[in-house]
């Protein structure tokens, strides 16, 4: 279809109005998870991302943490320290 960006925000909306009809379950290997968690958690840091949509990726990012941290405590810190900047790889790293 060739939509406007105002009638595709319309239609889409429509489309996703019964969530109940929507549900996703993600298996994902330890490179992903972790590899998901990183850019959640760079993402989540970045000035301009607030709002609801932010808040519900912190969420997933949180439950990503907790369930890699389960690994062991080297881990847990690994997943912890992916909040802080300080702690981020340099492209010449």
């Amino acid at each position: 279809m060739d939509w406007t960006d105002p009638q595709l925000v319309i239609e889409a909306g429509r489309e996703m109005s019964d969530r109940s009809k929507f549900s996703l379950s993600i298996h994902l290997d330890l490179a992903e998870a972790m590899g998901m968690l990183a850019t959640l958690q760079l993402a989540s840091r970045h000035p301009a991302n607030h709002g609801p949509t932010a808040e519900r990726m912190r969420v997933i990012a949180d439950k990503l943490e907790a369930a890699l941290s389960k690994l062991g405590p080297a881990t847990a810190e690994l997943c912890r320290r992916g909040w802080d900047s300080n702690h981020d790889a340099c492209p010449e790293d």
